[in-house]
């Protein structure tokens, strides 16, 4: 269980990212959420390592990391050329997770249109991939992604959820991708957010 959020007061954790535990993977969001229970002076032991950053430093050189007191968690952010905002949240125990928000004012369609969020989801992912070095395959992930909106394309987005798990691996340790969430936020901004995970480790 490792929660991990970009932000660079604690306070603002809850704010940034109000995750729920009511998913399409409920053990890998309860995880996350027993986290939040745990003291720096607990002893938890899990199957997922000490986070450390992803983001290219040569990519955004500018991208900021903190390690959390649990040592379980950890978050990143970067402001990104165009002005967009991405927030990495490390997190997961049992499962290795890393979720990203991303903040902009480029996009003006409700969040009910949820088939043109993923789409802006994809492209937001798409444009920051090659300055991400994680232990996931992204790319694959946000090409499966990409893939099952082109066939919900075609039944006019019909039953476009969000938290729908969309495996793109199914070797020995699974791997999935959700869009978790799509909010409007003040100033006319919007905020998306898409896990990608694997496991259970």
């Amino acid at each position: 269980m490792q929660k991990d959020i970009l932000i660079l007061s604690a306070c603002c954790l809850t704010a940034l990212f109000s995750f729920t535990t009511t998913s399409r993977h409920p053990r890998l969001y309860e995880a996350g959420a027993a986290l939040e229970t745990v003291s720096p002076a607990d002893s938890l032991v899990c199957a997922r390592a000490t986070p450390k950053p992803v983001l290219r430093k040569k990519v955004f050189p500018k991208s900021g990391f903190r390690l959390l007191p649990d040592k379980q968690t950890a978050l990143e952010k970067v402001t990104l050329a165009n002005g967009d905002q991405l927030m990495l949240r490390h997190w997961g125990c049992e499962y290795y997770a890393l979720t990203f928000r991303f903040e902009t004012a480029r996009f003006t369609e409700p969040t009910s249109q949820r088939a043109a969020w993923h789409h802006h989801a994809v492209g937001l992912m798409r444009s920051v991939l090659p300055g991400v070095d994680a232990p996931l395959d992204l790319e694959k992930g946000v090409k499966y992604l990409n893939a099952r909106l082109v066939r919900r394309a075609k039944t006019r987005y019909r039953n476009q959820e969000l938290r729908e798990e969309i495996t793109f691996d199914e070797g020995e340790i699974r791997s999935f991708v959700t869009v978790d969430k799509i909010e409007k936020l003040p100033g006319g901004k919007s905020a998306v957010e898409l896990t990608f995970a694997s496991g259970p480790l």
